[in-house]
This record gives C-alpha cells, sequence and structure tokens, in this order.
C-alpha cells in the first residue's frame, strides 16, 4: 500500500522473462524475416502462435479496463473492423483478406508490446534489439546498399524490402538512440549506442530515399526545440547535416536536390497523379475502395493516357506511395481523419506524460522528458516519412503507439496521487482500498 502522496519514483517491475523474450523473438522473426530462410516457420505459423500464447497469457494475467479506454486502441479497432467489412464490397476481395491478416498479426503484436513494456526497463531492451536488428540488416545488406544504381530489395523482412520503407524504418527509430545514449551509465554502452545510431544514419543516407531525409530533418528540428539549450542543439542539427551531406555519395546529393525540382523526376509524377486519383476515389467511394485495393481500382477505373497511351500501360498499376492517400482510397475521408487523429494523440499522450513528470524525482523527471521527447520525434519522423510512403500495415506506428501508451500508464499509475491503493504493477488494477 502507499499513501496518497506518490514517491516521485517509477519503481522497475519484476516480470516473468520467458513472455517477453517471445516477444523480442516475434519482433527478430519479423525484422529478419526469417521465415524467408527458414520455411518452417512459415509452414507452422510460428510468429502467430506465439503471438496466440501471448495473449492468452495476457489476457489470464492482466486487467484491460484502462488499456481499453486509450484512444488509439480504438482507432486501430476500428480500423480491423473496417477492413473486415470491406470483404463485402471491395473491387478485389482477396486483397481485402490478405491486408485483414496482416492487421490481425499486428494488432495483436501491439497489445503483446504494451503489456510487454512494463518498466523502462522493457523498453529500453526492446530498443536494443531493435537497433541491433537494423544495423545487422544494413551490414548484410552492403552489396545494395552501395551500388551505384538506386538501391532494389533488401534481404529483410517484407516490410523493408523496399530501400525507402527500410529508411521510414530506420529513421522513425534513430530519434531513440539519443534517449538512450543520456540513459546509458557506462563509456562503453555510450560508445556502442553511438556506434549503432552513426550506422542507422548511414542506412539512411545509403538508401538515397528522399522521404526519409525530410523526416530525419524535421525529427530532429523537432527534438532540437524542445526543452532548454536549443541553440545549441539547433546549432548541432545544421553541423550534422552538413557533414552527412559531405560524406554522402554523389546520386545521394542528386536525388535530394530534386526534391526542390520534382517535375523532373518521374516517381515525384507518378504519386502526384495517384494522390489526385486517391482524392476523387474517396469522393466516389465514401466507405473508401477497401483495404489493398487501390491499384486495382486505379489501373481499372482511373488511369489516364495524358495524351501517351503508352505512358498509360507502363504506368496502369500504380500505388499512392502515402499513408496519407492510401488510407483516404481505401477507408475514405472519415478514415483519413481516424488516422491524423492517432497520430495527434500520440502527440498529446507524450505531451501529458512530460506533464505528469513533474511529479517526479530529478532523474525519474529527465528519463521521462526524454522518453516523450523521442517519441514525439519518432512519431514527427514516421508522419512526415508517411507523405512520400505507403506502408499503413507496417509495425512501426503499432511498437510507437505501445510506448507511448505503455509510458503513459507507467507514470500515471506511480506518480499521480491516489487515495490509498495497492500497486501490483502498471498494468494491473490498482483498486482503492477502503478505509
Amino acid at each position: 500500500m502507499i499513501s496518497s502522496h506518490s514517491t516521485g519514483k517509477i519503481k522497475e517491475t519484476t516480470q516473468n522473462n520467458l513472455p517477453f523474450y517471445l516477444f523480442m523473438f516475434i519482433v527478430l522473426v519479423e525484422y529478419l524475416g526469417l521465415g524467408q530462410h527458414y520455411t518452417i516457420v512459415n509452414d507452422i505459423h510460428l510468429p502467430w502462435i506465439l503471438s496466440a500464447v501471448l495473449i492468452v497469457y495476457i489476457i489470464m494475467k492482466y486487467n484491460h479496463a484502462e488499456f481499453i479506454k486509450f484512444t488509439q486502441f480504438r482507432i486501430f479497432l476500428i480500423f480491423l473492423v473496417w477492413t473486415f467489412a470491406a470483404m463485402f464490397f471491395a473491387l478485389i476481395k482477396y486483397n481485402v483478406y490478405v491486408m485483414l491478416t496482416v492487421q490481425i498479426a499486428y494488432f495483436l503484436i501491439f497489445i503483446i508490446a504494451y503489456y510487454m513494456f512494463l518498466d523502462m526497463g522493457s523498453i529500453k531492451k526492446f530498443l536494443y534489439v531493435i537497433f541491433i536488428v537494423h544495423a545487422i540488416l544494413i551490414f548484410d545488406n552492403l552489396d545494395v546498399l552501395l551500388s551505384p544504381t538506386r538501391t532494389g530489395h533488401l534481404r529483410a523482412g517484407y516490410f523493408l524490402g523496399d530501400g525507402n520503407d527500410f529508411a521510414w524504418s530506420l529513421v522513425s527509430f534513430l530519434p531513440f538512440s539519443i534517449f538512450m545514449i543520456k540513459e546509458v551509465k557506462s563509456t562503453v554502452s555510450r560508445v556502442f549506442i553511438i556506434a549503432l545510431g552513426i550506422t542507422i544514419v548511414f542506412g539512411i543516407v545509403a538508401t538515397g530515399s528522399r522521404g526519409a531525409a525530410l523526416a530525419l530533418l524535421s525529427s530532429f528540428a523537432f527534438l532540437a526545440f524542445q526543452g532548454t539549450g536549443r541553440f545549441i542543439r539547433l546549432t548541432l542539427l545544421i553541423i550534422s547535416a552538413i557533414l552527412i551531406l559531405s560524406f554522402a555519395p554523389n546520386q545521394y546529393a542528386d536525388r535530394i536536390s530534386t526534391i526542390k525540382n520534382y517535375e523532373s523526376d518521374s516517381s515525384a509524377i507518378h504519386r502526384i497523379v495517384a494522390w489526385k486519383a486517391a482524392v476523387q476515389m474517396a469522393i466516389d467511394y465514401p466507405l473508401g475502395v477497401g483495404q489493398g485495393n487501390f491499384p486495382s481500382v486505379y489501373g481499372r477505373f482511373y488511369a489516364k493516357d495524358y495524351g501517351n497511351e503508352l505512358w498509360r500501360a507502363q504506368n496502369r498499376w500504380i500505388a499512392p506511395h502515402s499513408i496519407y492517400f492510401l488510407v483516404l482510397a481505401e477507408y475514405g475521408f472519415i478514415g483519413l481523419g481516424m488516422l491524423l487523429y492517432l497520430i495527434i494523440s500520440n502527440m498529446l499522450t507524450n505531451r501529458r506524460t512530460r506533464g505528469l513528470s513533474s511529479r517526479a524525482h530529478e532523474k525519474e523527471k529527465e528519463t521521462i522528458c526524454n522518453f516523450s521527447n523521442a517519441c514525439s520525434s519518432s512519431m514527427v519522423a514516421f508522419s512526415v516519412g508517411g507523405i512520400f510512403l505507403g506502408g499503413l500495415n507496417y509495425p512501426t506506428l503499432y511498437f510507437l503507439t505501445a510506448m507511448t501508451l505503455a509510458t503513459n500508464a507507467m507514470v500515471k499509475k506511480e506518480l499521480v496521487p491516489h487515495k490509498k491503493i495497492s500497486v501490483v504493477d502498471h498494468r494491473n488494477s490498482m483498486a482503492v482500498a477502503t478505509s
């Protein structure tokens, strides 16, 4: 029992390590694409089996009243139900089915992640795994990344196979490296994290992704304006940008320069054409055309020749390459509003978490603020990168949301004053004791 006054300290929670390690194994399978190398992983549906086991464990162990109240949980659930409903009206129902299975898988992973992030120690272990896995993928794909031609298919999980998508994942998790550098105590650990951060930046540059470059700039600009010492951080940001461009290969600088002159780049032109079609689809189909149906619907009903039949034939089956226009086309204007609300909700949750940190001890307060800023910076990176990339059913958004909610729950349960409460851990119910 604790009194009505918070101690100002966030307790480390003792947890059963086996469920957490099973969760980490699922992460490794997904990111490394182990199913592509070991067919037995896919044949026996190992990630699904492990996810089911963990869900049963969570149902039996934890109270869920608090979790289901989160706006983000409800939005993910509505998207899931909406996708299921699209199987009854979409043009290609099999495409909806495929996307539905992916959504269910990551929705379960989202729930599992929330309950596995019992304390900041658990989150740090997860981040270590994420950094190391991305570094492994970078070194394993050096032949592709260092190729003078545009980055092709990478040996990784399906959602990382494209160079742009890989860079998007890298830049979305990179802000957490700054948090980890501040948190680790030993010099060796700090050097290790710095090395991983440099490796990730190298991977971003090597892909030549313009969307990731804008996301990187946006996320670090956001960090630069958080808290005190803004001038110093902004100066370091400018210096870092200059150094990156100085050591980047010529083709990277050439590709980045096309951001200004996008009219001369074919991929940018294709995006604009697809975005216009997405708007028209949302107008024609208020409930959307169905998840996974944009290319099919575009090719059949919206592709134009623009005075050149060959151009139409070559670009008939295109994708919007933007999560916002993808959701707009496949879920309608309401779906787009839900996605934006989800992103804003994450940012506001991080802001509330920072506000609650004022009740913590100085060290805990710094940790909470730094991590919340990293979560928000990563959301900025994801959101900006999502303007140019269309991977809605990728795990990144689910993991960022899980960390955001888990940290908020952790801080609320440990630092917000209650009358008299019995604390088991921040996932279990906190029953008010009668006097």
